[in-house]
């Protein structure tokens, strides 16, 4: 089984700085000239810092370049569970000869490799098969081969032969850069030098700066005052733990706080905030299925004027029935 790339995982969605310019530069590299270069290319990274992301916008630009391109992006487990289905039926000739077919073959999460000879034997196979026919494998794992547990030396070898580059985790400028992007998709707005305030903070992995920019967000929303650097500061430190504020308790207890202070969060603002946060994920979640609707219209040659007036609306009563009368008017042109 495999699983359509996600429309939004593409090279111009993806903040580039210091710590991942290399691996971009390979991966644009990789889908421009799919067998020919870096083959194949395994790139490794913590959770959170964009593997995937990269995976599927090599697979996007490569179909952009060639849209006769056979593209498949699958993750480790998929490919395991796929192949053990297969043995089961006594298709396991078909399966393998299935991926000869491939152009460009995205593994994900080769981490799970650990331990599994039999699927680390099938790989390899596969991985001299596609190299043989100058086909491209592009591999993501959270830790470099060499330190995957009990990985075959052959496997190892082949990946070093083509090339292993990481991703680290975003410096200052990139996180800025991530949160003022994100902002600006959310049409959200901020005080001067509150998104420099939360990048200070060292938060190192993407989901978690996203997680901490839907709580700027959400507690803004719910608050009559734009947050200071200050206060967002205090809202997202106390939540991620990164600040350089001590941690010594109180010697008596502190006077009860007014609710509705953003400078002082209580329960009940904590409260509040996660309300809208909720809601804010619910918005983030019909946006997302919006534009990749408008990716795939406008990839039909269809005018999606229609569905780009939804994005400018803070919230759609009804975005489902929004996309059926839309799939409906396609469908009756």
């Amino acid at each position: 089984m495999t699983v359509t790339l996600n429309p939004l995982y593409r090279f111009d969605t993806f903040v580039v700085g210091a710590a991942n310019r290399l691996a971009v530069t390979a991966s644009k590299a990789v889908a421009e000239s799919p067998g020919t270069v870096y083959n194949p290319l395994f790139i490794y990274a913590r959770p959170g810092l964009g593997k995937t992301h990269l995976l599927m916008a090599i697979g996007h630009a490569a179909r952009a370049i060639n849209p006769r391109l056979v593209v498949e992006y699958l993750t480790l487990d998929e490919f395991v569970e796929a192949f053990h289905a297969a043995i089961a039926a006594g298709h396991g000739e078909a399966y393998r000869k299935r991926f000869l077919d491939v152009d460009l073959l995205l593994v994900d999460d080769v981490q799970f490799l650990t331990h599994r000879r039999e699927m680390q034997a099938e790989l390899l196979r596969l991985t001299d098969a596609l190299q043989t026919a100058n086909r491209q494998i592009v591999l993501t794992s959270d830790r470099p081969p060499a330190e995957i547990e009990a990985l075959d030396e052959r496997l190892i070898r082949r990946f070093a032969g083509g090339l292993i580059i990481d991703v680290a985790a975003p410096d200052y400028e990139t996180r800025v850069a991530i949160l003022r992007r994100k902002a600006e998709e959310r049409r959200a707005t901020f005080g001067e030098e509150v998104l420099e305030a939360v990048a200070t903070l060292g938060i190192d992995n993407v989901r978690e700066l996203l997680g901490a920019l839907n709580r700027l967000i959400a507690f803004q929303a719910v608050g009559d005052k734009p947050l200071t650097p200050e206060q967002a500061r205090m809202l997202v430190g106390g939540e991620v733990g990164e600040t350089t504020e001590t941690t010594e308790q109180p010697t008596a207890p502190t006077a009860p706080t007014v609710p509705s202070s953003p400078s002082a969060p209580s329960e009940f603002d904590d409260f509040l905030s996660e309300i809208a946060a909720s809601v804010a994920q619910q918005v983030d979640a019909w946006r997302g299925r919006v534009k990749a609707a408008i990716l795939r219209w406008q990839g039909e040659g269809f005018r999606t004027a229609q569905l780009e007036a939804l994005l400018e609306q803070e919230m759609v009563a009804d975005p489902e029935r929004a996309l059926r009368v839309f799939e409906e008017d396609v469908e009756r042109l």
